[in-house]
């Protein structure tokens, strides 16, 4: 267990390194140096906000997939593709896409700038929502360390599949933890 809550943590870390992520990263940490940079109080406060969103996404999910194995429904990774309706769904939703894109229509409305809104709101709140949607945008990188994370959630006990889900955002929210608690090394990125 201890193995894969490290690997758990190491693929955290990685992530972190990925172009979903990195940018997020680097935007923070510039958003440290000219905004609450200043405060040391308040900048711890808003890294451990935002490791707050993080934790609370990567155990929002690990208890998802916990409730899913409970229900006794077959999980995996990519287990859903093998359902014609998922599939046909998934096909008529990129096709919507690609119809927005090319102006036939346009999406917008009050459920468009949703994320955003949520992060704007400034304060621990909005650092909170900035990990959460964090973990939200780190989605189509995760496939190389979500993978091991979900195969853990399947068949070790839910206390430590939490455990793992845990150590997983841990390591994502740590590089902007440690921007927060050191400017020097926010200002080298």
């Amino acid at each position: 267990w201890g193995l894969a809550l490290a690997f758990a943590f190491a693929g955290g870390l990685i992530l972190n390194l990925m172009p979903c992520v990195f940018p997020v990263l680097a935007l923070k940490a510039i958003a440290v140096l000219h905004g609450a940079s200043h405060d040391p109080a308040r900048r711890r406060a808003d890294a451990l906000a935002y490791t707050g969103g993080v934790t609370a996404s990567f155990l929002l999910l690990a208890g998802l997939m916990l409730g899913l194995r409970a229900a006794g429904e077959q999980i995996g990774w990519g287990f859903q593709l093998q359902s014609p309706w998922v599939v046909a769904t998934l096909a008529l939703l990129m096709t919507a896409v690609a119809l927005n894109l090319w102006g036939v229509f346009s999406l917008g409305g009050q459920g468009s700038g949703l994320g955003q809104s949520l992060v704007d709101k400034g304060g621990l709140a909005g650092s909170f929502w900035t990990g959460a949607l964090a973990v939200l945008v780190a989605t189509p990188c995760t496939a190389p360390f979500m993978a091991t994370a979900l195969g853990a959630t399947l068949v070790l006990p839910a206390l430590v599949a939490m455990l793992v889900f845990l150590a997983l955002g841990r390591g994502l929210a740590l590089p902007y933890l440690a921007v927060c608690l050191w400017p020097a090394l926010a200002r080298a990125l």
